[in-house]
Order: structure tokens, then sequence, then C-alpha cells
């Protein structure tokens, strides 16, 4: 009696997979799809445009005929002709840098109070993402009525303490008014970093902790030599996606000093807005709107390098 063995075709199993596997591509390809194709339909598409715009002299009357004459790099060069651009990349960059370090600093030393266990840990927890929730232009607005200079909240306490004698016009004088726009930015941008940080410091390994405290670490040597280096990816990354938010601040300065008094407080967003919105120089705004996102650009290839780079 003699038995048959039947054994399958490795080539055609190996087919077979590598058929599934390119199925699988198309279909996970077909499901991405509508989303890359909405985002260049709404991102990529209007940077191209911006840029294309930004070399000709697209104004009030030129915008409406389509015909603006080609002037090349005269938008560029008008911005930098009476030092208006270069003035409002440096509040910029202060405006960005005091957020950063604020933030991060504040944002770290919170962290770590919500990350321990304690009464009412849950409610506070939960006030952090109702200020996220919260507008800009509505802190904006609330903020601008606590620092009025003539019935605000802030001017009102510091005379019940005795601290001022005559009110402080903290929005419209030129020596606080920059100091103001970036302590509300902190307010409004602390508690995502606040989230981010957290989130890092829950994923920490409790061993660690056990081995350093067996060791004899005292409780800052466990911060700086354990916390403090292990957090260092979610530190970057709060770090660039503050700055990124940062540089895009617009409503809580324009609802608050609209850029002023003089340009104490001229972003590059409010710069760009009045070019193009009160000025009707659209090509000049365009101009100015490509430097502006030149900046967090480098920050985010900055990012994708040094991750790349990690993994």
């Amino acid at each position: 009696m003699s038995t048959t063995i039947v054994t399958k075709n490795p080539t055609h199993r190996a087919g077979r997979q590598r058929s599934r596997r390119g199925g699988s591509r198309y279909t996970l390809a077909a499901f991405i799809a509508p989303a890359y194709i909405f985002l260049a339909i709404s991102l990529i598409l209007p940077v191209l445009n911006n840029v294309w715009n930004s070399f000709f002299d697209v104004n009030n009357k030129t915008v409406l005929t389509g015909k603006a004459p080609f002037v090349g790099a005269a938008n560029y060069s008008a911005l930098t002709e009476d030092g208006e651009l270069q003035k409002a990349i440096a509040t910029t960059l202060i405006f960005v840098f005091a957020n950063v370090v604020l933030q991060y600093v504040l944002g770290f030393a919170l962290a770590l109070w919500f990350n321990r266990r304690f009464p009412g840990a849950g409610w506070q927890r939960g006030l952090l993402i109702l200020a996220l929730m919260q507008p800009p232009i509505v802190t904006g607005v609330i903020f601008k009525w606590i620092l009025d200079g003539h019935y605000g909240v802030l001017n009102a306490a510091l005379r019940g303490l005795g601290m001022i004698h005559q009110d402080i016009n903290w929005l419209s004088d030129p020596r606080w008014a920059l100091i103001c726009v970036i302590l509300m930015n902190v307010w409004v941008g602390t508690p995502f970093t606040i989230t981010l940080l957290v989130a890092g410091l829950k994923s920490l390994p409790s061993s660690v902790y056990e081995a350093a405290e067996v060791d004899g670490a005292s409780v800052s040597q466990r911060f700086w030599y354990v916390t403090f280096p292990m957090m260092r990816p979610v530190s970057f990354t709060a770090l660039i996606l503050s700055a990124v938010y940062t540089f895009k601040v617009f409503d809580l300065v324009y609802v608050s000093t609209a850029g002023g008094p003089g340009d104490s407080t001229r972003l590059m967003t409010v710069m760009l807005y009045d070019l193009s919105f009160h000025f009707f120089r659209f090509g000049e705004g365009a101009a100015a709107a490509n430097i502006l996102i030149a900046m967090p650009l480098a920050l985010a290839a900055l990012y994708a390098y040094v991750t790349r780079r990690e993994n």
C-alpha cells in the first residue's frame, strides 16, 4: 500500500501573500487619499497661491481685475525699507521666546504637582481642560477689562493693598504692553504644556524611582538625574509645539492692544493683517505671511530631524 504526500507550492503561497499585501496597500491608500486631497486643497494650494501673489502688486484695485503687474521681489524690499519688518520680527521673536520659556517652566512645575495623588486632583485637572476650551479672543477681552488703566481690577487691587498710588496704564504704556500680552498668552498656552508633560510623567517607569530611592537619592536628585533626562523627548515636543502655536497668535493681541501702543506689541501676524485689510496692500501682506510661515516651518523641520535621529 502506498501513500501520496501532497505539498503546497511555495511559489503559489508567496504570490498569494504578495497579492494580499498589495491589496491591503491599495485599501490603505484609498482610505488615506481623501485626507491628503483635503490637505492639498485647504493648506498647500493656499500657501502656493500666497507665494505667487507676493511677486505681484496686488492691491484693492488690481485684486478685482486679476491683472496685477509682476514686481518680482519689490514687495519684500518695501517691507524692509522703513524697518517695519525688522521691528515686527524682533517683537515676534521676543514674544515667542518669553512664552516658550515661561510656559515650559510653569507647565513643568504644575505638571509635577498634578502628577501627585491628592484630594481634588480630578477637578483641578478638569479646570485645565476648561482653560484649553476658552477661545483666546475671550481671554483677551477679559484681560483687557482686568488691565484697564481707569477701572481695571488689577489697579483697584494694587491701590487697595497700598502698592500703587497712581493708576498704571498697563496696555497703553509701551513699557508694560508687551509684558502684559506675553503673560496673557502664557495663561492661554500653559494648560496645553501641562497636559503634555503630565502625560509624559505618567509614562515614566516607577521602578527607576524605586531604584533611585534605594540608592539614597534625594527629591531634587531624583528630579535632575531621573525625571528631567527621561522627560527630554516629551519636553522637546512641548517646546516645539508651544513655539509653533505662539508664532500664530493674533486674536489675543489684536483684541487687547491691536499692536499698540505705537508698535510695541505689533507681531508679524498683526503686521500682515494691517497690510492686507487696513491698507489693502495684499502683495506686501502675502510677502510678510511667507516670512512668518518660514519661522515655524524651520522649527517643524528641526523637530522632524531630531525625532528621526532619535528613532
